[in-house]
C-alpha cells in the first residue's frame, strides 16, 4: 500500500488548551507543554463516552474564551489512530467554535525523544483523512538542539 502523504509537519502552535488522548503524556507532561496553559484535560482510552462528552463541552467552553482557537491533542505515537479518536474529532468539529484547529502531537515513549518517522507518517495520513483544515500534526521542539550532547558541543 501507498504509505505516503502530501501533508507535512506543522510548527507547534502556541495553544493554551491541552488534551491528552488515551493516557498520552502520563504521568506528567513536560513543563514546556504544561506551562501557561488554561486547560489540561484528557479523553479516550479508559475514559467513558460520558467523560469524553464532558471533555468536549469543557473544551468548547474554554475555546469560547480564547483568542486562539487551537487545541493541542497529545497522542502516543506508537498507538495507531483509532475509530474512537476519529469519532471524538467528528464530535469536536460539530461542537467547537467554527475555525477551531487541532494540532495532533504524537509523543515518543520517552517524551524527550522524537517519535520514529514511520510512526509520525501514520498520524499525518490520519490528519489528511480527517481534514487538514481542522487537524494537523506537530512535534515537540527538539530538545537535543539546545542541550549539551556530552561531546562538549552544543548543537
Amino acid at each position: 500500500p501507498d504509505t505516503k502523504t502530501s501533508l507535512s509537519l506543522q510548527p507547534l502552535p502556541n495553544a493554551r488548551i491541552v488534551l491528552r488522548w488515551a493516557g498520552a503524556g502520563d504521568p506528567e507532561l513536560p513543563d514546556i507543554i504544561s506551562t501557561g496553559k488554561n486547560l489540561i484535560t484528557k479523553a479516550g482510552g479508559g475514559m467513558t463516552l460520558t467523560d469524553d462528552r464532558q471533555t468536549l463541552n469543557e473544551i468548547a467552553t474554554q475555546l469560547a474564551q480564547e483568542s486562539c482557537l487551537c487545541v493541542l491533542l497529545f497522542t502516543r505515537s506508537w498507538e495507531p489512530p483509532t475509530g474512537e479518536l476519529d469519532d471524538f474529532l467528528t464530535s469536536a468539529r460539530e461542537l467547537w467554535p467554527k475555525g477551531t484547529h487541532v494540532a495532533l502531537v504524537p509523543l515518543a515513549n520517552r517524551v524527550e525523544q522524537a517519535p520514529d518517522a514511520h510512526l509520525v507518517q501514520q498520524w499525518l495520513r490520519f490528519a489528511a483523512r480527517v481534514g487538514p483544515e481542522f487537524v494537523t500534526v506537530s512535534l515537540l521542539p527538539d530538545y537535543d538542539a539546545v542541550s549539551d550532547t556530552g561531546r562538549g558541543v552544543v548543537e
